[in-house]
């Protein structure tokens, strides 16, 4: 009986620590962070737990060094034309993310109008950003404020999956930006 108490005393101590995306602790602090680079502000690190579809990860932290936005980026893929590669790709972690937080608001359409609308134009039209593909998941409460998984296309023939995660004080460091950008005009 003790034994059982314990543990259970113990499994609540560990979930007070949780950790979020990536392993990375909730609300974790700069200084424990392990940073790999930071040049212009780009924060470049290592996560505790790395997924195997993701190769990089970049921290944003607030003016109390406070972790507010994770990004993981894909190794980059070579498509095809019909983007068939990345579309599956994007699907394994979207399908992933869906049983972990439930469905998501995607979009995945060709603008009206453009040119490149036959399949084979999958690839060029991403470039040119007329063919839009990414989904979004939004939160009320909770360290994780919103989610964005996107196909992004770092030139006509190379795509990466982008997952960004906004946390908890996201929304706030970035109006206050705003309104200090406005206040300079």
């Amino acid at each position: 009986m003790k034994k059982g108490i314990l543990l259970l005393l113990m499994s609540l101590v560990v979930l007070s620590l949780v950790a979020g995306p990536f392993g990375i602790k909730d609300g974790a602090k700069k200084e424990e962070i392990d940073i790999v680079s930071e040049e212009d502000g780009i924060i470049i690190i290592n996560v505790p737990k790395p997924h195997s579809m993701f190769t990089t990860y970049i921290a944003k932290f607030d003016q109390n060094d406070k972790i507010i936005r994770i990004v993981a980026g894909s190794e980059p893929t070579t498509l095809s034309v019909y983007g068939t590669e990345i579309k599956r790709k994007y699907q394994i972690v979207k399908e992933s993310l869906e049983k972990k937080y439930n469905e998501s608001e995607s979009y995945n359409y060709l603008k009206q109008g453009s040119i490149w609308n036959e399949p084979k134009d999958f690839s060029i039209a991403l470039f040119k950003r007329e063919y839009i593909i990414y989904s979004f998941w939004d939160f009320d409460q909770g360290e994780i404020v919103s989610i964005w998984l996107r196909i992004a296309m770092l030139n006509r023939n190379d795509g990466m999956i982008v997952l960004t995660y906004d946390l908890k004080g996201s929304k706030e460091f970035s109006e206050e930006k705003n309104t200090e950008d406005e206040s300079r005009l």
